[in-house]
Order: C-alpha cells, then sequence, then structure tokens
C-alpha cells in the first residue's frame, strides 16, 4: 500500500538528520536500499549522497527509481530503473527504435557508474542493460489497467527481491 502527503516546505535539515540515523542503526539487517524519487523535496542531495555513501560502506545492493533533477548524484549505485522518458533525459538518447535503446542504456551505465539500468517501457516491456554482459528485453503482456500508480514501486520492490535472493547475476 502507498500513501502519499505531499507538501511545498523544504524537508528540515533535524529530519534528514533523524532518517540518516535510523538508516544508520538499521542498514547492517537490510539487504538493500531502495531509493524512490518522486522528486517531492524528501529526496535532497544530502539525503542521496550520505546514503549511497553508507550503503556502499556495508556493501549493500542500491537500486534508485530516480527524477530528473538528480540524475547526477546517482554514480556508483547497484541498478537503476528509469522509465522511456528519464532514460533519455539521462543518456540524451531519444529512444525511437531497438538500437537507439541500446545506445541510451550503455550511456546510462557508463554516465553512473552502476552496474546495471532497468528501463521500463510501459507497452514495450522492459530493457535489462549489466554493465556486464548483455542486454535483455522482457516483454509485457497485455492487460487492461485501470490505473498505473504504483507500477515503477512494483517493478524495482520485484527487482530488489529478485538481486538480494541471486535469482538474477
Amino acid at each position: 500500500m502507498r500513501i502519499d502527503k505531499e507538501s511545498d516546505d523544504e524537508v528540515r535539515s533535524s529530519i534528514l538528520t533523524e532518517m540518516l540515523s535510523y538508516a544508520k542503526r538499521n542498514i547492517p539487517d537490510v539487504d538493500a536500499v531502495i531509493i524512490e524519487d518522486y522528486g517531492k523535496g524528501l529526496i535532497v542531495p544530502r539525503l542521496i549522497k550520505e546514503l549511497i555513501a553508507l550503503s556502499r560502506r556495508h556493501k549493500k545492493i542500491i537500486l534508485v527509481d530516480p527524477k530528473q533533477e538528480h540524475f547526477h548524484l546517482y554514480k556508483h549505485i547497484t541498478i537503476i530503473t528509469p522509465n522511456r522518458k528519464e532514460a533519455e533525459s539521462i543518456s540524451g538518447v531519444k529512444i525511437k527504435d531497438p538500437d537507439s535503446l541500446v545506445r541510451a542504456g550503455k550511456r546510462i551505465i557508463e554516465r553512473l557508474h552502476s552496474e546495471a539500468a532497468l528501463i521500463t517501457l510501459g507497452e514495450d516491456g522492459m530493457a535489462l542493460f549489466k554493465a556486464k554482459g548483455r542486454w535483455t528485453h522482457i516483454p509485457t503482456v497485455a492487460k487492461e489497467v485501470y490505473d498505473v500508480s504504483g507500477a515503477g514501486d512494483t517493478v524495482i520492490a520485484v527487482f530488489a527481491l529478485a538481486k538480494v535472493s541471486a535469482l538474477i547475476w
């Protein structure tokens, strides 16, 4: 379940400090860290930098569902899961066919120094690019959908579970 509460207020430093303290106390007990950046003001540069550094020190899998304004901060993570529009923005490549999709995926990995990029493509499925190895197209089966809210959340959660379970590379 997901409940959203939005505010235009800047996140107070005391809240960020509390969140990072919580992460420091609990990171030894987790297998992966997922950063869901909705671009709503909570995921700010300080939080991103410190959370990624903490996760790397503890050798945790780091998965990011990005928003455009923070792309440059998501370096040296495990997996990034941009949608088509975000992938085009990160890579600077307009995705219009398989060749441009491959260029975009490879460029994202190179720019962010990540292990992988999973580009979600809506009705066209997903494309998984690994720093070492070939890319894979993951097709979708058409379904009538009433609300796509949470689709990206579901993708990154299932992908995280597969990665920590060693079901994927």
